[in-house]
Parts: C-alpha cells; sequence; structure tokens
C-alpha cells in the first residue's frame, strides 16, 4: 500500500503541474499571444496544428490529470465512510479506473497523433 503522505504529496505535485500547463492552454486562447483573436485561435486547422504540436504535452497531461482527479475522489469517497473494507474497495475501484481512464485515453491520443494505428 502506498502511504497516505505519498498520495498528497502526488496530488500536490499533479495539480502543480495542471496549473502550468493549463496556463499555459489558456494562453494559446489570448488574443495578440499565438493568434489575431480568440475565434481564430478555435479555427479547425489551428486547434488540430496546435494539438500536432503539443501531443508529448497532452501525453504527459492525460496521466495527471486522471491520477489528480481519481486521488481527490478516493479522498472525498475515504472522508464518507470509514472502514478497512471500504478503503480496499475504494483503492482498487480507483486503480481499475485510473488504469483504464489512462489506457483508453492513451490509445486515443496516439491514434489520433498518427502514432498508433490499430488496435483492437
Amino acid at each position: 500500500m502506498v502511504r497516505e503522505s505519498t498520495l498528497s504529496l502526488l496530488q500536490y505535485v499533479t495539480a502543480m503541474i495542471l496549473i502550468i500547463v493549463l496556463t499555459v492552454h489558456v494562453l494559446t486562447h489570448i488574443p495578440g499571444i499565438m493568434y489575431s483573436s480568440y475565434h481564430e485561435s478555435l479555427e479547425p486547422n489551428n486547434v488540430y496544428r496546435n494539438y500536432r504540436i503539443i501531443g508529448g504535452v497532452l501525453a504527459i497531461l492525460l496521466p495527471v490529470a486522471a491520477i489528480h482527479g481519481l486521488n481527490g475522489l478516493r479522498g472525498i469517497l475515504l472522508e464518507l465512510k470509514q472502514g478497512r473494507a471500504w478503503e480496499l474497495l475504494v483503492n482498487i475501484v480507483m486503480v481499475i479506473l485510473g488504469v483504464y481512464a489512462i489506457g483508453l485515453g492513451m490509445i486515443t491520443l496516439l491514434r489520433w497523433l498518427g502514432i498508433l494505428y490499430w488496435v483492437g
């Protein structure tokens, strides 16, 4: 089992990474930074180009966001009810959901980036 202090540190680190990446994301839509207008930043060709350029960042953001969200949900669920069996159940469900969400997300991202051509 992972200690609670390690999970808290993981929550803080993932929050910091999310703050940095999401700040950069928001900055790409502010007129004058990358595009002359907000609407230009949302044009399909520009969105596609941006995602192609930052595909590696998305590959980092996906597990970070999933881990941060599921760890937060885990904390909420453990505050709702106490007990060893409940904690074990919550931990198992969060790990399964994390593996599924990150796996499915990475397959989708890699296919979209043209790195992975066929799965399943």
